[in-house]
């Protein structure tokens, strides 16, 4: 097998790339999320307990694992 390294080293840059768009999506995510769970009285009812309590320990630990 033959490998051309300018075309891996392309694809590796290219790689590169993507990986930091994702990680400049995943840290203004978790801003959104933190963000929600640091509202006071804002949210309201029943259920809004159980919405933050969800993303602080559910989604913040999966983002904080990509991350």
């Amino acid at each position: 097998m033959i490998y051309e390294s300018q075309t891996l080293v392309s694809a590796m840059q290219t790689r590169v790339g993507q990986y930091k768009d994702l990680k400049e999506q995943l840290t203004e995510l978790k801003k959104g999320f933190e963000s929600i769970v640091n509202l006071d009285d804002e949210l309201q009812g029943q259920g809004q307990g159980q919405s933050k309590d969800f993303i602080k320990h559910r989604s913040m630990s999966w983002i904080l694992g990509c991350a």
